[in-house]
């Protein structure tokens, strides 16, 4: 999980293979914000890992963020076939992930 500015909540960081390399610097992310999966990228320099010592300062509980961001993991897999949460950043596996974009209406 990732944090940096205008990310409310942590974001996912999205492997190469998604939506191809970004240009040097910058890194794809897929936030989340009401239910709505939106890539977007941001400058390496803007973000950092969340990790479990920032959980106060945003009313998290540090013991439950590990066990969220697997539950996580674990709905995304489920939800959407094909796609896989790493420690790298989400991946999909072809053609299973193109079926799912296929099936869900995803836009191209």
């Amino acid at each position: 999980m990732m944090s940096g500015p205008g990310i409310p909540c942590g974001a996912r960081r999205l492997g190469d293979d998604v939506l191809g390399a970004a240009p040097p610097g910058r890194t794809w992310l897929d936030v989340c914000i009401i239910g709505q999966h939106l890539p977007q990228m941001y400058q390496d320099s803007e973000m950092r890992a969340l990790m479990p010592g920032d959980c106060p300062a945003l009313g998290l509980c540090p013991d439950c963020l590990e066990a969220e961001a697997k539950a996580l993991d674990h709905a995304y897999e489920e939800s959407y076939p094909g796609w896989r949460s790493t420690p790298d950043g989400l991946s999909m596996k072809l053609p299973e992930a193109a079926e799912t974009v296929r099936k869900l209406g995803f836009p191209p």
